[in-house]
């Protein structure tokens, strides 16, 4: 139901089965990765490819962690999921009022928009 707001988040979470929020978290997972993928991996190995980051010094890589590596990484996906549901929850209603006008908009341009909108 992702129109309703929910007050209680966190609550709302604890009272959920655990396998309700293993699904959650591979979707978000994917997602996350996807996205990573798209546009963070992909575009390093195109600057490295090109040869620019020898030419280019800030375009040279370097890691810095403030924990160590091993905790670094899940601290981080766990702060980005948070932020992003927190994100997704207050603006919900205008992420889905903006796929709404994509949705007839392009479903206009195709001609098929009695076929597919309600």
């Amino acid at each position: 139901r992702p129109q309703e707001p929910q007050p209680d988040l966190l609550g709302n979470l604890l009272q959920e089965r655990v396998s309700t929020h293993a699904k959650r978290m591979m979707l978000s997972l994917g997602i996350y990765v996807a996205l990573l993928c798209v546009f963070v991996w992909a575009p390093a190995m195109l600057v490295h490819g090109a040869g620019l980051s020898h030419v280019l010094p800030f375009l040279r890589l370097r890691f810095r962690y403030v924990l160590p590596h091993q905790l670094q990484v899940p601290v981080e996906l766990f702060v980005f999921h948070l932020c992003m549901l927190a994100f997704l929850e207050k603006y919900k209603n205008h992420i889905g009022e903006m796929q709404h006008y994509w949705l007839v908009y392009l479903c206009g341009k195709l001609g098929i928009i009695e076929s597919v909108l309600p």
